[in-house]
């Protein structure tokens, strides 16, 4: 018996979008013959199980051309975005942090925002354009009131009663 050629086309799919991800890989063999499909890290993608996966040792069945395919899916993460100021060399929060959300590979615009009565003092990242990626991501503005209050001389005997006020006693009411 004459086994004649045979040809399988392995494409790699992002499972959303049906685009190919990834060049496709192209096998050559004859009818009967076994090859196992390779099945590609991609980046920013994780591979979806199936058959082809699961199972890539294959069999040329005829001469007519196969066509297989690989979905993968496309890897999230989050971007963090604190707003602080220091006091006392300790970080304390202005307000909420933002979380975005987005897929491998997209793209973002990091912008402090403007707090009322605080100015932004450290800008590590003017006009950064952030990727998403797996691991999830920090990024810190840093604050100082705009018109701090300056004493610029308080007497002992003021000094010696604001150290014996107790904070827990003070009422704001």
């Amino acid at each position: 018996m004459i086994y004649g050629p045979a040809k399988t086309q392995l494409k790699y799919l992002d499972a959303e979008t049906q685009q190919e991800i990834a060049n496709e890989t192209i096998y050559n063999g004859k009818v009967g013959e076994t090859y196992t499909l390779e099945i590609k890290n991609i980046q920013n993608y994780d591979i979806i199980s199936d058959e082809n996966t699961t199972n890539p040792t294959k069999t040329f069945q005829n001469d007519e051309p196969l066509s297989l395919s690989v979905s993968y899916k496309r890897q999230e993460g989050n971007i963090k975005i604190n707003y602080l100021t220091k006091q006392e060399n300790k970080e304390h929060k202005l307000k909420e942090s933002l979380v975005l959300t987005g897929k491998a590979g997209d793209k973002t615009n990091i912008i402090a925002e403007e707090i009322p009565g605080y100015k932004l003092i450290a800008d590590q990242y003017p006009g950064v354009q952030a990727h998403f990626s797996k691991e999830n991501q920090t990024f810190n503005f840093f604050y100082e009131l705009k018109n701090p209050i300056k004493i610029d001389s308080i007497s002992d005997q003021t000094i010696r009663r604001l150290k014996n006020i107790d904070p827990v006693k003070i009422s704001t009411t």
